[in-house]
């Protein structure tokens, strides 16, 4: 089944669906860049850069902790479509750290390529992060989007 966002009614249905991703973690994540060589002119060398600044995301959170039994293996696939502002940051974090607390999917502003305000959604991680003997927790933006697509 595909689960589509594109407002802030399918992100509550979406998250609430999947329990916020509540005990998951990322499986796999892979970044793809719209950019690209073009031709330019005649001459084999003239070549120029089509940058866009846009990318696609794909990140496949393993997930069972949702909609009663579930085998160990479940994977859901979250497409993200016209991603920016990507920043990962796993630095000091231990692997008894790793698992999802929640994620929040949230309406944001972005800048655009034409230096203007645009609409989008901002997906946050959290995590426990054990500082001492003391449990704190940590949110990471980690990109905005336009749309996305949920499938498990």
């Amino acid at each position: 089944m595909i689960r589509r966002l594109q407002t802030e009614s399918d992100a509550r249905e979406i998250l609430d669906q999947f329990n916020g991703f509540h005990d998951g973690f990322i499986k796999q994540l892979s970044l793809r860049s719209h950019d690209s060589f073009e031709k330019h002119g005649p001459g084999e060398t003239e070549i120029t850069h089509r940058l866009t600044g846009t990318f696609d995301a794909v990140i496949q959170i393993a997930h069972y902790n949702y909609s009663g039994l579930q085998p160990l293996d479940r994977v859901v696939k979250c497409s993200f479509k016209k991603v920016r502002d990507f920043c990962l940051d796993l630095r000091e974090l231990m692997s008894f750290e790793w698992n999802i607390k929640s994620v929040k999917i949230q309406p944001s502003q972005r800048r655009s390529e034409s230096d203007q305000v645009e609409d989008c959604f901002s997906l946050v991680l959290s995590w426990s992060r054990l500082i001492g003997d003391e449990w704190s927790e940590q949110n990471q933006q980690l990109l905005t989007f336009v749309e996305a697509e949920f499938e498990e």
